[in-house]
């Protein structure tokens, strides 16, 4: 059973505090965990970038076929559902 996405958001605000505040006291910053991670903040904005830029056509494509076929398909089934 799915979970309400505004919960799952919450739970993730919360716990990204409680992480944040425990972090803080241990005089952690986030400079500190990316030179920790051998990367800077434009390097990861580099790569998201570059994925984004890779995925969208194959999302878009994607999409173009199984959107139209899930619109007939839901469309058919509230007609069935409408005549008994």
């Amino acid at each position: 059973m799915a979970r309400p996405v505004g919960r799952t958001v919450l739970k993730l605000v919360l716990w990204s505090f409680i992480v944040g505040l425990a972090l803080k006291l241990m005089n952690v910053t986030p400079a500190s965990v990316l030179r920790f991670l051998g990367t800077t903040a434009q390097d990861i904005f580099a790569w998201v970038v570059g994925v984004v830029e890779w995925a969208v056509p194959y999302l878009v494509l994607g999409a173009a076929v199984v959107v139209p076929i899930w619109l007939i398909t839901a469309a058919w089934r509230f007609l069935r559902s409408k005549n008994g």
